[in-house]
């Protein structure tokens, strides 16, 4: 029998940044508060990612303080998820690495874990208790070459050592001067009159365009910078000095921006004012050759790379619990969900039930069905099919740490996952009429039984309309239609607002469903879903979750309590 369904819940609860956490685009800066739905972020390959989801302001959650050993804290609530490498992990890769594994790979992975994790294995269990997880550097931004002015290394030249207030460079060494004067000599206009122009003149910092510049032209501002006033330290680590703490900030930005993890020290000197008796010191380790002046260069090579090996992550030397603040959780549409945040760019991670729908009606009965999901992706969903029905962890399967009665279990369930009817399509910017059209063609060709949409507040009509509210009345509208025309199930996921948290049973109502009231008033059945232990880990029913079905236009409305298996990505009747 056709009918439609509308199943919701509160986005996923957790992965919450608190709301002043700064977060690079590739314009510039945003913040978790100000991030909307559409607005591009920086993932932790260094490309932009777009914002798929983002909750409204959570309040009330336990939160932390997690510092990092350069000296970055971020505010995160306890179920916050963050990508770490373990100690177990490094050695694994290491032995790999040196051939002495006798599996000759690697065996233990770096896993997502939550805050609250990390919390309590923050130092190892050894006698020396080391630190114990790190995060690894995210890449160099990958953005676009831009048309600048003044030439990143003579701009960098320039803030090195350069006046304030004029075109001078004082004390260069030759082979800048000769670097600055081929790469002016084909403009128009002094350098002077452009440095004016670009705002830097009297007011020594890097314009936000050439933060947001390509690697090379970053590379070539920060060489500028560095062949000026940039040292060597007897370890081979790079150091840039400099009394103006504006520039410090935006030259410590720039050198994250290449990938690198930037250390900032500082120390009392003897200035002409109380602004420049400060000394800033940014200390970064690379192998890479970072000067273009050839005596600097040389020098680099000479010195010894002592503890470049590390230099590829940060280690979390501290999770300490703070007051709760409000928090929000923003969700990406890169298949890794890493996206940066905080000034340091630090990468940092971002519905089950629907998939346990499509389980029972392609895998376990062989009828067709189909998901259109605008939340995950083609290869996320498949993962967690695979995890739900061959009972393995999800974060297992994503770590490559399964064992071989893993890899046994999956290899059973495989040709019965393959063989199933079930259609996947991850489509980005689906509209309505889009869906309709291609569940049309599967009802066809397939003889589909089974519809899902995950999830309705991702969709767009791609037309100009009144408000929200209007556009997803209509999509309920043609949701009710589609189910009626195929004579088929159609379910589509969809959240509640806030209203749950600020019940003191926290359970959801039909009135918590979000940006229409027509969802309640179209469906034939709408089921709310409740954890009880989301809210309190400690709560006598952990483990258990309630399916409350709060409207059935054709029958009895009733509770039904099972058990979530989220490890596995899946839901589960009570043990009887």
């Amino acid at each position: 029998r056709w009918a439609d369904i509308i199943v919701a819940a509160r986005p996923g609860v957790g992965k919450a940044l608190a709301l002043d956490t700064p977060l690079p685009t590739p314009t510039g800066w945003t913040t978790t508060g100000d991030v909307a739905v559409g607005d591009e972020l920086l993932g932790a390959d260094g490309k932009p990612t777009r914002v798929v989801a983002a909750t409204e302001v959570l309040l009330g959650r336990p939160c932390y303080e997690v510092e990092f050993s350069d000296g970055t804290v971020i505010v995160a609530d306890a179920a916050h998820q963050w990508l770490t490498e373990t100690r177990a992990s490094r050695k694994s890769a290491q032995a790999a690495a040196a051939g002495y594994n006798r599996y000759k790979n690697q065996r233990t992975f770096a896993a997502v874990r939550t805050t609250a994790e990390i919390a309590g294995t923050l130092r190892c269990p050894t006698l020396d208790r080391r630190l114990n997880h790190s995060v690894v550097n995210a890449r160099a931004l990958d953005l676009p070459d831009r048309e600048f002015l003044v030439p990143p290394y003579t701009l960098g030249a320039w803030l090195g050592d350069g006046t304030s207030a004029a075109a001078q460079i004082t004390a260069a060494d030759p082979e800048i001067i000769m670097r600055i004067e081929a790469e002016m000599s084909s403009t128009v206009g002094t350098l002077q009159a452009r440095l004016r122009t670009i705002g830097v003149l009297g007011n020594k910092h890097i314009p936000t365009e050439y933060l947001r510049g390509s690697e090379t032209q970053r590379r070539e501002l920060l060489a500028g910078l560095l062949d000026t006033d940039g040292t060597v330290t007897a370890g081979g680590a790079v150091q840039f000095s400099v009394t103006n703490q504006r520039l410090a900030c935006d030259v410590a930005e720039l050198i994250v921006s290449l990938g690198y993890r930037c250390q900032t020290s500082t120390k009392r000197v003897r200035g002409r004012n109380e602004s420049s008796s400060i000394a800033y010191t940014l200390t970064f380790s690379t192998e890479k050759k970072m000067f273009a002046l050839e005596r600097k260069a040389i020098h680099k090579e000479r010195r010894a790379m002592a503890g470049t090996t590390r230099s590829g992550s940060r280690f979390i030397v501290d999770v300490r619990p703070v007051e709760t603040v409000a928090v929000r959780c923003v969700e990406v549409d890169n298949g890794s969900h890493l996206y940066l945040a905080s000034r340091a760019m630090v990468p940092t991670h971002n519905s089950t039930l629907g998939l346990d729908f499509l389980r029972s009606c392609s895998i376990k009965h062989r009828m067709a069905s189909v998901i259109f999901s605008l939340e995950m992706s083609k290869s996320e969903i498949v993962m967690r099919l695979l995890s739900a029905e061959a009972k393995i962890k999800l974060a297992d399967m994503r770590s490559g740490r399964m064992s071989d009665e893993d890899w046994t279990r999956l290899a059973r369930r495989m040709s019965e996952i393959s063989e199933a009817p079930l259609y996947i399509d991850d489509s980005p910017n689906l509209t309505m009429m889009e869906i309709r059209a291609k569940a049309r063609r599967l009802r066809q060709k397939a003889d589909l039984r089974l519809v899902v949409v995950d999830y309705l507040q991702l969709m767009s009509s791609g037309k100009k309309v009144e408000s929200r509210q209007l556009e997803v009345s209509e999509f309920s509208r043609q949701l009710k239609l589609l189910a009626k025309e195929l004579e088929v199930p159609v379910v589509a996921i969809s959240q509640l607002n806030r209203g749950p948290e600020q019940r003191t049973d926290k359970k959801p109502m039909l009135s918590d469903l979000r940006e229409s009231g027509s969802l309640e008033q179209d469906a034939d059945m709408v089921i709310l879903l409740n954890r009880p232990d989301a809210f309190e880990r400690d709560d006598p029913r952990g483990g258990e979750a309630d399916f409350i079905l709060a409207k059935h236009r054709n029958g009895p409305t009733k509770t039904v309590t099972v058990a979530h298996q989220l490890h596995l990505s899946r839901f589960a009747n009570m043990a009887r």
